[in-house]
């Protein structure tokens, strides 16, 4: 069973996403956050240690918000001076509060 209660290997919807509200999946060689625009209803998310360069679809769901832990420490995220990921995350201030923790 996977993080939705759904046998590996089987569709996931949209709709399936939306019950989803705790996600755990530290070194998991993920590269990208795609989809997790329709977790609409996390709270929890730690995604530490993986290969995701790009979180333009965690500043795209609706439902992240001030209270959500968000935890993308150790990725490939460009931190410099005026990068897209740096920009990305001040504007999502405090949604992204702990993205480096």
């Amino acid at each position: 069973m996977d993080a939705l209660g759904k046998p590996i290997g089987d569709k996931i919807t949209a709709a399936d996403l939306t019950g989803l509200t705790k996600l755990e999946a530290d070194r998991s060689s993920i590269a990208n956050v795609f989809g997790l625009e329709y977790c609409t209803n996390l709270t929890s998310l730690s995604l530490h240690m993986n290969q995701i360069s790009d979180i333009s679809p965690l500043l795209e769901n609706s439902g992240l918000g001030t209270r959500d832990v968000i935890g993308l420490k150790d990725n490939n995220l460009n931190l410099s001076e005026g990068s897209e990921d740096i920009g990305c995350s001040r504007i999502a201030v405090p949604i992204l509060s702990y993205i480096f923790t």
